[in-house]
């Protein structure tokens, strides 16, 4: 949370790449954003759940997560959706691409703050790198 906080301190564009599936994990984000003057945006890839767990086939085995780990947050994210702009996020994106999303095609304001449904492990690394290697991740199959 430090990071987040020192990127916003410098109103810098600050991806918040994590699951994020409860409003415990939220608050302190929208919060953050609140106190620097910057717009709290959730982003959700509306993936099925079979897909989700698919996509941990092919990962490493310390970037894998359990299978009923996956299914459990999926059905929170979905049951959740609802209520974020009572949390206070500005807005609510759905977007099928995360290519897209990360290079800034689904919002005009260069200053952002978002949470993107995904299921990064980002324990030791930069926002800036995190999100680097998502776009890396997805960007081969992008439009």
């Amino acid at each position: 949370m430090r990071r987040v906080e020192r990127r916003m301190a410098r109103r810098l564009t600050t991806v918040v790449d994590a699951t994020n599936v409860t409003r415990q994990a939220r608050t302190p984000l929208v919060a953050a954003a609140k106190r620097h003057g910057m717009p709290a945006i959730a982003v959700l890839m509306p993936t099925p759940a079979d897909v989700c767990v698919a996509r941990q086939v092919p990962r490493l085995a310390n970037r894998t997560v359990p299978e009923d780990t996956v299914r459990t947050q999926h059905k929170a994210m979905v049951h959740s959706h609802p209520s974020l702009p009572g949390e206070g996020f500005d807005e609510v994106v759905f977007t099928s691409s995360l290519y897209r999303a990360l290079n800034g095609d689904m919002d005009n304001d260069e200053d952002l703050v978002c949470t993107i449904h995904g299921s990064f492990d980002d324990s030791g690394q930069e926002a800036d790198d995190h999100a680097l290697e998502a776009l890396r991740e997805t960007s081969a199959g992008a439009p």
